[in-house]
């Protein structure tokens, strides 16, 4: 995970920076490991058969811990940033949107692009970008190594924001790789 840490470091010291997250939790799991979380529908067959999907309970049990809704006594918003490569969010992403989690493969994601993800009490979920690269000027854009790339997945329990405002970031309070 060493891309995903590095670009966790480089989101927490600019947080930090702008004063945005003075108390943010910065955890580091396992749960968020790249994989192949389920077989592909249609079937789409890897390079090594031996190690095909064995991370889909990993990966599964990852979902289950990082993306929930709030519970409906909650008042307050909550914005958890999680950092990991494409294969965990293309699953989240489907499983969030309650969609048949062999699909994951269908979406491309560009090397640290932007998923966000909303959340509501109510059990809605909204997805305001999947893949966003629109922070990176055309030359730094790269697919080539989409399976093991650092994405970053923008999870928001309880309301929604807006992309690329400021205030987007101010009250995260938990970042994950």
């Amino acid at each position: 995970m060493t891309r995903a840490r590095e670009t966790a470091d480089i989101i927490l010291k600019e947080l930090r920076k702008a004063e945005l997250c003075k108390d943010i939790e910065f955890s580091e799991t396992d749960m968020l490991r790249e994989g192949h979380p389920i077989h592909t529908e249609p079937y789409v067959r890897f390079k090594r058969d031996s190690w095909e999907f064995i991370d889909g309970a990993r990966i599964e049990a990852a979902f289950r811990r990082h993306v929930h809704r709030a519970h409906y006594s909650e008042r307050e918003e909550q914005h958890d940033i999680i950092v990991c490569h494409a294969n965990v969010i293309r699953y989240f992403v489907c499983r969030a949107l309650q969609n048949p989690p062999e699909g994951w493969l269908r979406m491309g994601l560009a090397n640290g692009s932007i998923t966000e993800v909303t959340l509501e009490p109510t059990g809605e979920v909204y997805i305001a970008c999947i893949g966003d690269k629109g922070h990176m000027t055309s030359d730094m854009v790269t697919f080539l190594l989409v399976f093991y790339s650092s994405q970053i997945f923008l999870l928001n329990m309880f309301s929604s924001f807006v992309l690329g405002e400021a205030s987007l970031l101010q009250n995260s309070s938990k970042l994950f790789y």
